[in-house]
């Protein structure tokens, strides 16, 4: 599993937002760069409300999936 994959698990189980989990869950199974990088920048602008450990570690994980 890599961590792209494991940050969209993560997303999926404790993030509050659902919009986030619904990207999180298509982008899970994606494995063409550019399509991880574009569903990485979803993901990431739709978890603004989540707070915490789990929070903070996926979006530095994220972050690497968008340059």
């Amino acid at each position: 599993m890599t961590q792209f994959q494991q940050a969209c698990f993560r997303v999926v189980v404790h993030c509050p937002n659902e919009q986030a989990k619904a990207y999180a869950q298509a982008g899970a199974y994606m494995t063409d760069r550019e399509e991880i990088r574009v569903q990485a920048l979803y993901i990431l602008s739709n978890m603004t409300g989540w707070r915490g450990e789990q929070a903070t570690l996926v979006r530095t994980t994220l972050r690497l999936f968008t340059k």
